[in-house]
């Protein structure tokens, strides 16, 4: 059966267990967004705490409740509250400020 990790978003994050060696196998951890707080400063640390470096893909899920609350954007949130990066394929990274 496959398992297609986009319906995952906002409540579990995956990581690769297999680097480097080839090897596509993924682990999933149970992690919603309904048990982050709707503080954008607390959130976004909460975040930053559990996975050091995201991609927009990643953390929008996370961040929609805070930017509904704040009425804005996640990507104004991430350019006030965190730094970002581009790696050599331009994909943005974001981390803690």
């Amino acid at each position: 059966m496959l398992l297609r990790l986009l319906i995952l978003q906002g409540n579990a994050l995956v990581y690769a267990t297999g680097a480097g060696s080839g090897d596509d196998s993924k682990q999933i951890m149970y992690y919603p967004a309904s048990i982050l707080p709707l503080d954008v400063k607390k959130r976004l640390a909460a975040l930053f705490n559990q996975q050091a470096v995201w991609v927009l893909e990643e953390i929008a899920p996370y961040m929609d409740a805070a930017a509904v609350a704040t009425s804005t954007t996640v990507e104004k949130i991430l350019f006030k509250h965190a730094r970002s990066y581009k790696d050599k394929d331009g994909r943005k990274h974001y981390n803690k400020r």
